[in-house]
């Protein structure tokens, strides 16, 4: 570094010549590959991800997209608890608390989820309250917002106005659906989730964060509030409740259920990208694979002892979107498309890791 020099600028160059010097050693190598970005800080993850994602390399960030994927998936299977159906995600409203690279991602996702099944963008941001921390975001907040942010404030409705207190925000718009991505560890106060309870049958309440000491409210809180009403789910490891004899389970946001499958479906594809479309694919993938009896017992994820059968059905599903946008390149795969759902399985699974080990030097004992 140059004398006087600033420090987070040197730092900044240094990371996008690593970046760089690896997306051009890659593009010189058969597209069957992923390059998965992760742990960077929220301030260049983004930056990152929209320099490199549409390049022609197969490149996604799991902290931003996987996490936005994992969590949309829990509000999908959030639904299946209810007894509905994906496209329900329409009469949903919903209250997004952060406005960070995953608030944001989550939000953006929500969006387009919405707009797939048929609304359009301006109805779409209708259904969603972002909240952060000067509060509600309206367009009466002005240049004070990040572009980013702006796209997703609220026009002034008469229903709820540019408020700074989450409960008035949650009493006025009555949302079905509380989701917490803020670090802020008990910001769903009592009251809060009161509120939630009084204007829903089944409130669908989702703290995000991590770890567990930044949790926006545990499941022990949240039970001893709307008891069996509530659909819960967090970002980080809780413990079932049990009320009476019924055992409520603690579902889990994990990327793990998102990012190999989505990983192996887009390399297998060879088209050089992992679009929003696929995504989207491998978001609404993976509350298929919750069973009815599972959803019953009000699992919003699948259980993680079939992990390998998830990732093979995101990555079927990652797969048949890519071919339906014209992102599959690889002829075999395109052979195996063409015959059947069976052969496109098949040829997954023929390219899964087996962790199988057969030397002497492992199985001598």
């Amino acid at each position: 570094m140059a004398k006087g020099g600033d420090p987070g600028v040197w730092r900044l160059n240094s990371l996008h010549r690593l970046a760089r010097s690896l997306t051009h050693s890659c593009c010189a190598l058969p597209r069957s590959f992923a390059i998965q970005f992760e742990d960077f800080s929220s301030d260049h993850a983004r930056t990152l991800l929209d320099r490199y994602r549409f390049t022609g390399i197969t490149t996604f960030n799991d902290d931003v997209q996987g996490t936005q994927a994992a969590a949309s998936a829990g509000l999908l299977g959030a639904l299946k608890v209810k007894g509905k159906p994906a496209s329900a995600i329409t009469e949903e409203r919903i209250v997004v608390c952060g406005c960070g690279s995953a608030g944001l991602g989550v939000s953006g996702m929500i969006v387009k989820m919405l707009m797939r099944h048929g609304l359009s963008r301006e109805e779409a941001t209708k259904r969603l309250y972002m909240f952060d921390l000067e509060g509600l975001v309206t367009e009466a907040r002005g240049d004070s917002l990040d572009g980013n942010v702006q796209e997703l404030a609220r026009q002034e409705d008469g229903v709820v106005h540019d408020k700074d207190d989450l409960l008035t925000v949650v009493k006025a718009a009555k949302p079905s659906v509380l989701i917490g991505l803020t670090g802020c560890g008990g910001l769903f106060t009592d009251d809060v989730i009161e509120a939630m309870n009084d204007c829903n049958d089944r409130p669908i309440i989702m703290p995000m964060s991590n770890p567990t000491s930044r949790l926006e409210a545990t499941h022990e809180q949240v039970r001893k509030i709307c008891g069996e009403k509530a659909i819960y789910m967090s970002g980080s490891p809780q413990e079932d409740v049990v009320i009476g004899s019924k055992v409520f389970p603690a579902s889990q946001a994990n990327n793990l259920y998102i990012f190999p499958g989505l990983a192996l479906g887009a390399s297998l594809a060879e088209g050089g990208i992992v679009s929003d479309e696929m995504l989207i694919a491998a978001t609404e993938a993976l509350p298929e694979m919750v069973s009815e009896e599972d959803a019953a017992r009000g699992h919003c994820y699948p259980g993680l002892d079939r992990i390998r059968d998830v990732s093979c059905h995101v990555a079927s599903a990652v797969i048949r979107q890519a071919y339906a946008d014209g992102h599959v390149a690889n002829p075999l795969l395109i052979r195996a498309i063409r015959r059947s759902d069976q052969a496109v399985i098949k040829y997954i699974r023929s390219h899964m890791y087996e962790p199988n080990y057969n030397s002497p030097l492992v199985n001598w004992a």
